[in-house]
């Protein structure tokens, strides 16, 4: 969806431009987060 790599996404984790969901050592990215991100805001 977002047309990036696996190390982008962290990347953008990490600068706070992506919302997620730690569950254990698993970080999960909510649709959500997904489409607001692509929207140019955050919730």
């Amino acid at each position: 969806m977002l047309g990036i790599g696996r190390n982008g996404v962290y990347a953008l984790i990490r600068a706070g431009k992506l919302r997620h969901i730690k569950v254990g050592r698993k970080i999960l990215v909510p649709l959500s987060a997904i489409e607001d991100f692509l929207n140019g805001g955050q919730k």
